[in-house]
């Protein structure tokens, strides 16, 4: 199972786009910037709805606040990594390890939700170490 899973890790490029995505998330973040005393409940509901309906374009036009939920909630999310042998769903990606062929799908999964009152350490935990 090691080397199966070494060799997906090596392929594919979901967790260096993760951590990029991560980053970018943060652009032009400071905590100065933002009041998260003013955040009101609806407003970040909306936001939200937004976000599932693509109302935004690039990660520019997100608010600032949301950016930084968002990114908290990337920085701890797990990656679930399926393996199977056979696969007739088009999600799987297809390797070969040593002459044997094996399906994959990575899922990237956060159960963990983060309170409003913990960003502004969390802003300055990410500045100090990436």
């Amino acid at each position: 199972m090691v080397p199966i899973l070494a060799h997906i890790i090596e392929i594919d490029n979901v967790f260096q786009n993760f951590i990029k995505f991560q980053l970018h998330l943060l652009d032009d973040v400071s905590v100065e910037s933002i009041k998260f005393e003013d955040v009101d409940l609806g407003v970040y509901k909306s936001h939200l709805s937004e976000l599932s309906n693509d109302v935004y374009n690039s990660f520019s036009d997100i608010p600032r606040y949301l950016r930084v939920l968002m990114a908290m909630s990337v920085r701890d999310s797990s990656f679930i990594i399926s393996i199977n042998s056979q696969s007739d769903q088009i999600h799987w990606k297809k390797i070969t390890v040593n002459t044997s062929v094996y399906y994959y799908k990575i899922n990237i999964v956060d159960l963990d939700i983060k309170p409003l009152g913990k960003i502004e350490n969390y802003i300055e935990e990410i500045k100090l170490h990436g």
